[in-house]
Formats: C-alpha cells, structure tokens, sequence
C-alpha cells in the first residue's frame, strides 16, 4: 500500500468523506482508526488516484514533499505537526 498510517483516537465518519484523496492530503481513517496521508496509487486506484480503502475524514494538508516518505515502514513512528504563522 502507497499510504502512510498511524493509528490515533476514534472519531465518526464525517457526512462530506471521501476515499479518493490528492496528494499530501491528511485524512483519519474512520475504520482503521489510523491518520491516513495519501501520496500515490493504492492496490485499488483506479489510474493515478489515491484511493484509500474506505471514505475518510480530510482534516489538513501537508506542507512540502511527501512522496519522500515513501520508504516509512508499517508501524514506524513519524511525526504530524501543526503549522503555525
């Protein structure tokens, strides 16, 4: 899978979630109860769209390059800050 996942606190499915996310895109997966950050095709993209496996709730936008988190490993801490100014 080309999608970064932490596993955080539970929360509800919002009415306006997707599965198909762009690129640096911050999204809680509902079902997995993990933070989801979209970078590239999934196993079940269609084409080049990043589709998660279920519709998640957006919440942020990443700042700079996140495709050179490619390499994080399933279960490898990385860290999700708020920008400020």
């Amino acid at each position: 899978m080309r999608t970064l996942v932490m596993t955080i606190g539970s929360v509800a499915i919002e009415p306006d979630a997707r599965a198909v996310v762009q690129v640096g895109e911050l999204a809680f997966w509902v079902e997995g109860d993990s933070i989801a950050i979209g970078y590239g095709p999934t196993p079940i993209s269609k084409g080049d769209e990043i589709r998660l496996a279920a519709p998640t709730n957006i919440w942020g936008k990443a700042v700079g390059g996140v495709r050179r988190r490619a390499n994080v490993k399933a279960g490898q801490p990385i860290r999700v800050e708020r920008k400020t100014g």
